[in-house]
């Protein structure tokens, strides 16, 4: 993950959240996002080394961690190539991992984890265009939908000319999880998708509870 598209998306995050109350969002939601962004956008004017210190951000993650959740295979191709980096800007730091599956020449997968947790209540806004509204729209090209997995909303893209497709998952309002699949079919991105555990990868950022007597 570059700088400028990290300063990009946090700009953008900002200007969502500040318009947040139009959304179709829970009260609640709406209102820590517009104290997050409201501290964010200060911060930034103000010209501080870390606008991001009010925005009631967690500790990312190692990526070695997110690394972990990247499985060795899916959907019948073999991961040929995993790394994990960890980005830090103006305070922020973002962790991520990506997952390499198949052939250049035939079937493949890309798989990325990102931790958004240090941007606190703006994480939940990463996807704030489908995570907070309903899309249904199929035809001959292919098809864009909203669907939940679990409690997690996801956004799918499928193409059928060019059998390429990509899904969107926000895990736990902190962990944006993105699967770019080229020569596959539906059944593979979806076997793909429930090959990854949300529920483990939910769990990492979450602090352990203690064990009951």
């Amino acid at each position: 993950m570059k700088t400028l598209p990290l300063a990009t998306l946090l700009l953008a995050m900002a200007a969502q959240a500040a318009t947040a109350a139009d959304s179709p969002l829970t009260q609640d939601d709406a209102k820590r996002a517009l104290d997050a962004a409201s501290g964010l956008l200060k911060g930034l004017s103000a010209g501080t080394n870390n606008p991001l210190s009010k925005v009631g951000g967690q500790p990312a993650v190692n990526h070695s961690e997110l690394k972990a959740m990247l499985p060795a295979e899916l959907s019948g191709l073999r991961r040929t190539n995993a790394r994990g980096q960890k980005t830090e800007m103006m305070g922020l730091k973002v962790t991520q991992a990506e997952g390499e599956y198949g052939t250049p020449e035939g079937p493949r997968l890309t798989v990325k984890i990102t931790d958004l947790g240090g941007m606190g209540a703006l994480a939940g806004f990463a996807g704030l265009g489908w995570t907070a509204t309903e899309v249904d729209s199929e035809g001959d090209e292919g098809y864009e939908r909203t669907t939940n997995y679990g409690p997690n909303k996801a956004l799918e893209k499928y193409r059928t000319k060019t059998k390429s497709g990509t899904t969107s998952v926000m895990v736990a309002n902190r962990f944006m999880l993105e699967i770019d699949g080229r020569n596959l079919d539906p059944a593979q991105m979806k076997s793909a998708l429930e090959a990854i555990d949300l529920e483990a990868l939910a769990n990492i950022g979450r602090p352990a509870q203690p064990k009951a007597e």
